[in-house]
């Protein structure tokens, strides 16, 4: 597959601020899901240690 085949509103400033906003809000979103993820292990560690 060629990537040179996009049309050209594929381009425009409003697509790429999508893709900015999307890609930022998954990476925010990855984020909120590790901080979670790394508070409910080190909760577990605590119960496990007693």
């Amino acid at each position: 597959m060629n990537t040179t085949d996009r049309t050209p509103h594929d381009r425009t400033p409003e697509n790429r601020a999508r893709s900015l906003r999307l890609r930022a809000a998954l990476t925010l979103t990855g984020a909120v899901l590790s901080g979670i993820a790394r508070a409910v292990a080190s909760w577990a560690l605590s119960r496990l240690e007693g």
